[in-house]
C-alpha cells in the first residue's frame, strides 16, 4: 500500500502551502473571465462599514432642533374678526344676494379698525367690500329694473287704456 502524498503545510515554515490547481486567465483560457462583482449590499467601498450588534450601543435621533416661524412663546396675531365675517357675507350674498350690504358694511369698520390696530387681515376686508359693493350694485339695479317693468306694466290698467 502507498502512502498518499501530504499536502499540509509543514508547521515549521507557514508560507509552504500545497500547490491550488491554477485556471489559466488570458487570451489562453478556454473560459472567458469577467470582471469582478461590486457587491450589491452595503456600503461604496472606501467608507467605513458599521456593524451593530450585541455590545454595540444603537443611538436614536439626535436633539430635535426648533422648527421654523414664531418663537417658543409667541403667537401669530388674530386676523380681524370683523374682516372674516365681511368676506363671509359677502360671499354669501353670491347665493343670496340679501347679505352684501352688511358684508360692504362689515369690510368698511373692519378696514378701519385694521388701520387704527394693525391687525392683520386688510386683504380679507378690502375684498369683502369689493364683493359686497358689486353685488349690493347689482341688487341695486335689478330693484330699479324690476320697478320699471311693474310700473309699465300697470300703466295701461291705470290710465285705462286696454290692450
Amino acid at each position: 500500500m502507498s502512502t498518499p502524498p501530504t499536502s499540509s503545510p509543514d508547521p515549521d515554515r507557514p508560507d509552504t502551502a500545497a500547490p491550488t490547481p491554477r485556471t489559466p486567465t488570458g487570451p489562453e483560457s478556454p473560459v472567458p473571465v469577467s470582471p469582478p462583482r461590486p457587491p450589491q449590499y452595503g456600503y461604496a467601498p472606501g467608507y467605513p462599514q458599521y456593524r451593530y450588534g450585541p455590545g454595540y450601543p444603537q443611538y436614536g435621533y439626535g436633539p430635535s432642533y426648533p422648527q421654523y416661524g414664531y418663537a417658543p412663546g409667541y403667537a401669530a396675531p388674530p386676523t380681524n374678526g370683523l374682516a372674516i365675517a365681511s368676506l363671509v357675507t359677502s360671499l354669501t350674498s353670491l347665493v343670496m344676494g340679501i347679505t352684501a350690504p352688511v358684508g360692504l358694511i362689515l369690510g368698511i369698520f373692519a378696514l378701519r379698525a385694521i388701520q387704527r390696530d394693525g391687525t392683520p387681515g386688510r386683504g380679507f376686508a378690502i375684498a369683502g367690500i369689493v364683493v359686497g359693493a358689486v353685488m349690493t350694485l347689482m341688487i341695486a339695479v335689478s330693484v330699479a329694473f324690476f320697478i320699471f317693468f311693474a310700473a309699465i306694466a300697470t300703466v295701461p290698467a291705470v290710465v285705462g287704456l286696454s290692450t
